[in-house]
């Protein structure tokens, strides 16, 4: 790990992931589009992000406004952010 930090390297594999076909929902499973992809990265690349973020959780910095992949953010706040701005952009046409 050590040695990954100091010469700033990253294993190719730890770029690699499987990705697996989910079905949405129990009907039509002959539809193609009634399936979704979800990525299974490595263990050891999944348990090195999750150091390296530890470690430098103080220096990441995203502005206020950014929604999603955040600590009490949810797309249910964008999703509601966007309705509400077109519901007030709409009101002034």
């Amino acid at each position: 790990m050590l040695y990954l930090l100091r010469h700033s390297f990253v294993p190719r594999d730890f770029c690699k992931g499987i990705i697996i076909p989910l079905l949405k929902t129990d009907m039509a499973m002959q539809l193609l589009d009634m399936y979704r992809g979800i990525t299974i990265s490595p263990v050891v690349s999944t348990l090195f992000e999750m150091v390296l973020q530890s470690v430098f959780e103080k220096f990441l910095v995203s502005d206020y406004l950014q929604f999603g992949f955040k600590k009490n953010s949810s797309c249910a706040h964008a999703l509601f952010a966007f309705n509400e701005s077109i519901s007030y952009k709409c009101k002034k046409l």
